[in-house]
């Protein structure tokens, strides 16, 4: 049987690789998020507020390599996925909220100030920072 952290990584890429090849999309954070819970949107294109589909999403420490510095991660709920359709993201999301046909992989952890990335399995990824304020601000690259 893999070890702990191997079959962690294991199941970060079963979730990625699972929900096959959907459209590239967008993420973006979305404004007036609360203090310390950063609000993302995960759309087609910025902006826009229909669902990507069913997509897994992971929070993770700049620099630090899943799964070790994985602070959240989110699933489609797979229970019974021969009988009933995966649930969609939906194109809004809060840092800790689980959508509605979603499962939790790894809580959410206190963020801290620094640098995070934000990835899908269906359109692409956000970096971003947590400042002293406890406000969420993209990274200009």
């Amino acid at each position: 049987m893999p070890s702990l952290p191997a079959r962690q990584l294991l199941i970060v890429w079963m979730s990625l690789v699972s929900l096959g090849c959907p459209p590239k999309g967008s993420v973006w954070l979305t404004p007036h998020a609360s203090p310390w819970r950063p609000g993302f949107g995960i759309a087609p294109d910025s902006g826009a507020t229909e669902s990507i589909g069913p997509s897994a999403l992971i929070l993770y420490r700049c620099g630090v390599a899943p799964p070790a510095g994985i602070v959240w991660h989110i699933v489609p709920d797979s229970t019974g996925f021969r009988t009933k359709p995966m649930a969609s993201l939906p194109s809004r999301v809060r840092f800790g909220d689980t959508p509605t046909g979603y499962q939790v992989l790894v809580p959410p952890e206190r963020l801290e100030v620094g640098c995070y990335l934000l990835t899908t399995s269906s359109s692409g990824s956000l970096k971003f920072s947590m400042g002293a304020d406890g406000a969420a601000r993209a990274w200009r690259d």
